[in-house]
Formats: structure tokens, sequence, C-alpha cells
């Protein structure tokens, strides 16, 4: 009888442990389902904010201070948690991500925070941030790197830095072909100057973005606002968020501008 009970206690724990493997395996799947959904669900949504604010206010600047600081937060606190539980090539991972974020917020506030010098430095070796594609582009690298991750925040994270960046090359082209497009519309120096002194409506010495996109709409450019800030960065070499009359000058000297290949 003692041996018929052990033996069973025996069987009961065997039979036990396969069904207590099966049970996770299902658990673990659900888990990654849900995961999975919710992510597409996020990806929905950052897919639909990007086509509905192209044709609205938001700008590419605020974009990227968003991009910069969700890096920031997202790199610092999960590098410390991939290196205390003993994942070094995530933790060196959200530790590139940290770092870019920090470069893409001083890219977008240059001017303002770093010496003429570095400004300089930054044109002559990062020459891909002066332009708007190689902005995007840098943007989708770093969004591959956070879909690599594959855990739910960095899937979000990624999804929203690839469809930014995508959206910077397109609207970059867009903002391209409208330029080249318009550039002989002003058939010598004199008239470019007097369009750029027409439209400077507060005597400022400099054009804004709505000052520029007013100069734009009066050559026959129809072009979003996503657009038009598009083609102020490409004529702003110094990055102040400003076009003065000789970055003007200089894109009308220097047009047809580039094309992406």
């Amino acid at each position: 009888m003692m041996e018929h009970g052990s033996g069973a206690d025996s069987y009961g724990a065997t039979g036990g442990a396969p069904q207590q493997s099966e049970n996770s395996k299902l658990m673990a799947t659900a888990v990654a389902g849900a995961a999975m959904e919710a992510a597409k669900t996020e990806a929905t949504k950052i897919k639909n904010m990007v086509l509905n604010m192209r044709d609205g206010p938001v700008s590419i600047k605020i974009l990227s201070y968003i991009a910069g600081i969700l890096l920031v937060v997202t790199g610092f606190f999960s590098f410390f948690g991939s290196f205390f539980t003993l994942h070094p090539i995530d933790a060196v991972v959200h530790l590139y991500m940290f770092a870019f974020g920090w470069a893409i917020l001083l890219l977008e506030a240059r001017s303002s925070i770093l010496p003429k010098k570095i400004v300089h430095k930054i044109h002559k070796y990062c020459a891909f941030t002066t332009v708007v594609w190689g902005r995007g582009a840098f943007f989708i690298f770093i969004g591959t790197l956070a879909l690599a991750q594959w855990v739910f925040i960095s899937i979000v994270l990624g999804l929203y830095l690839v469809i930014i960046g995508a959206g910077m090359i397109y609207w970059g082209q867009e903002a391209y072909k409208n330029l080249d497009a318009l550039h002989g519309e002003m058939k010598n120096p004199a008239v470019v100057e007097g369009m750029f002194r027409k439209f400077d409506h507060n005597n400022d010495g400099v054009l804004d973005v709505t000052e520029m996109g007013n100069l734009l709409e009066s050559l026959g450019a129809m072009m979003r606002p996503t657009e038009v800030e598009a083609a102020c960065i490409i004529m702003d070499t110094d990055n102040d968020g400003k076009i003065s009359l000789a970055e003007f000058q200089g894109w009308w000297a220097n047009s047809p501008s580039p094309e992406v290949v």
C-alpha cells in the first residue's frame, strides 16, 4: 500500500510538469499576442497622427524634439534596466539610443546653445544633418535600432521614429521639387531681393516660416505647412530658424536643388 501511494505521488508530480510547461507556453503566447495587438494599435495611431499633421500646424522641429526627449528618457531607464539584469548588448544599444536622443536635441537647437565653431564642425563632419532627407534617414536608422529591441515601448518608439523619418524624406523631396519649379519665377538677383523685402513684413531682415510660406504661395507654390518648413530647413544654412537675405540669395544662386537617390 505504501509503495502504491508513493508511486501515485511520483506519477502525479511527474505528470504535472509537462502540464505546467504547456500552460506557461500558452500564457507566453497570449501575452506576446496581446503585446503585438497593442503595438499594432499604437502604430495605427502614430500613422494616422502623421497623416493628419502633414496638413496641419505641427512642425518638423517639434516632432524632432519629441523624438529626442523620448529617446533620452527611454534610453536612460532602459540602459539601467538592461545593465542590472545582466543584458550587456541591450544595455549598449540603449546607451546609443540615449546618446542619439541628445544628438537630435542638440542638432535642433545647436545655433542657439552651441558655439559657432562647433556648429561649423557639425556642418563639416555631419553634413547629412543639414539636409531634410539626411535627418530623415538618421531617424529611420535610430528607429530600426529601437525596433530591434522587440519590447513594447521600443516598438512604439521605433515606429514613431521610422514614420517621422519617412515623413521628413517625403516632405524634403516635395520641397525640393517645388523650389526647383519656382526658381525660374525670379529672373535675376534684383527680383530675388525685391521678393525678400516684400515679404519681410516686420522688417527684421529675416523671413520666418510664415513669411516664407506667403512668399512661396505668391510664386504659385501649393505647399503643405510641413513642406514649407522643409523648404526653410533647406535654405537655413545656419539653422537659426530664420532665412536671411544672404541665405535666400544663396539658395537662388545654387539651384537646382540636389535630388535624393
